[in-house]
């Protein structure tokens, strides 16, 4: 299913991707608009159950563009989508936001200060009740001067049996067995949802998608890596590689307990079902080049179920790759689909620095 996002932009829409598609989903055409511009055509999103995202203008009139001036918007939280024009003549922009989809989060007390001072506000004492600058308006006359909007901090998250952090793969379907025996879950969750990452959502997206849903690290063998950084974890930028185990791995695991000929019956089955091998990505070709140089693999590798021993090959994975808007199913639909139980709660960019305990029991 495609709608079009109202948003007009300059040409061509894919430039600018990121002002397209509020609602959720991926871009994939465009049509004219006032002319010279273009509006955007989107999937429409999977949401697994999960409601549709909210939008609120944020009051903040700064100058434009205003996502040049993200610090100065959103103090409800949530990222840019769109800005209107505001001020005088309307030469400054107001921004309108997108909160984070998922469980309502505590959100800061916002006021207005009533300190009429020089602009910029942040240059002059604002604040008297306590809280941090956020923003600001004309105020006095001509309303040349500026009135700070302050933000008291948010209260913590209510209390609840059981605070899982870390909203990753383990970390959903613990959270989801443990909502629907009925216990009070509360998931906290360092990254975005999955919902306000695109490309986390369609299968077609990988590899690039860890540029943008994942952290790089360095590990203790001084090579780098990638872990997530979104509600579902590694499965909301992973592969989705299927890849079929050695019989030696079975044997000395296990012994006789599996039946090998079983076992590669029903993993060719499974994999003649679900399997597709992995589309051709830059990054993918220079590592095969790579290994073929140092005479560790062929120039053209081979799509294979198992893993070939000192060589390359093309794995397979259980999603299309190859096909655009291909649907990615994580491990965060399962937060999801249950976004409607009242004893479940997962919050997103949420970052745990300390736990508190009292006995044995953790208290905030």
């Amino acid at each position: 299913n495609l709608y079009w996002d109202d948003q007009c932009k300059p040409c061509p829409a894919k430039l600018y991707e990121k002002d397209h598609c509020a609602n959720g989903g991926v871009l994939v055409g465009e049509r004219a608009c006032k002319g010279v511009f273009c509006e955007g055509q989107c999937t429409v999103a999977v949401r697994s159950g999960a409601p549709a995202p909210d939008f609120y203008w944020d009051g903040q009139c700064t100058a434009c563009p205003a996502k040049f001036y993200k610090d100065s918007h959103c103090a409800q939280g949530g990222e840019i989508v769109d800005e209107k024009a505001c001020g005088l003549v309307g030469a400054h922009c107001e921004a309108k936001c997108r909160k984070p989809q998922s469980s309502p989060a505590p959100t800061p007390q916002l006021y207005w200060d009533g300190q009429c001072t020089a602009c910029p506000a942040k240059f002059y004492s604002h604040c008297s009740q306590g809280g941090t600058l956020v923003g600001e308006k004309g105020c006095g006359l001509l309303k040349i001067m500026c009135e700070g909007q302050c933000a008291k901090a948010a209260a913590a998250p209510e209390a609840a049996d059981w605070i899982i952090i870390g909203g990753g793969a383990s970390g959903c379907a613990a959270a989801a067995a443990l909502a629907d025996a009925g216990e009070d879950v509360l998931v906290l969750e360092r990254g975005k949802s999955d919902l306000d990452l695109a490309e986390t959502q369609y299968a077609d997206t990988w590899p690039e998608v860890v540029n943008s849903a994942a952290q790089l690290i360095r590990w203790t063998d001084q090579t780098w890596g990638a872990v997530a950084n979104v509600l579902g974890g590694g499965t909301s930028i992973n592969g989705g590689l299927y890849i079929e185990e050695e019989a030696d791995y079975f044997q000395e695991n296990f012994g006789e307990a599996v039946n090998l000929s079983e076992f590669y019956e029903s993993s060719a089955w499974v994999a003649k079902q679900l399997a597709v091998p992995l589309r051709a990505s830059s990054i993918g070709q220079r590592y095969a080049d790579a290994l073929h140089e140092a005479k560790e693999g062929v120039a053209e590798p081979k799509p294979s179920v198992r893993m070939v021993k000192d060589g390359s090959w093309v794995a397979y994975a259980t999603f299309n790759t190859s096909k655009k808007t291909w649907i990615r199913r994580g491990a965060a639909a399962l937060l999801h689909e249950r976004s409607d139980m009242k004893n479940l709660r997962f919050l997103t960019s949420f970052q745990v620095k300390r736990i508190n305990f009292e006995g044995k029991r953790a208290s905030g």
